[in-house]
């Protein structure tokens, strides 16, 4: 979804001096746009990630679901090391 917007606001970035005069952009502003639109695309992408991260339990979940494994990694996950 974020590189949708980013793609999107390139898209504005380089389409709209196309239509409407603007004074003093640089020869290469579709190259600049598109540069600056991969790098911010990655690093916004990547603080994304970083922020919205699943926990250990939804990993554990997600391999028990897609294995078929009657949830015991998610239950060896969720037992305290006294009772393991």
């Amino acid at each position: 979804m974020l590189w949708l917007a980013a793609f999107i606001a390139a898209g504005v970035a380089i389409g709209v001096p196309k239509f409407v005069a603007i004074a003093n952009l640089p020869v290469n502003w579709a190259l600049i746009c598109g540069a600056l639109d991969l790098v911010l695309g990655f690093f916004v992408a990547g603080i994304w990630r970083l922020v919205h991260r699943p926990g250990d339990l939804d990993a554990a979940v997600k391999i028990d679901l897609r294995y078929g494994l009657k949830e015991r990694v998610a239950s060896s996950l969720s037992l305290s090391a006294e009772v393991a």
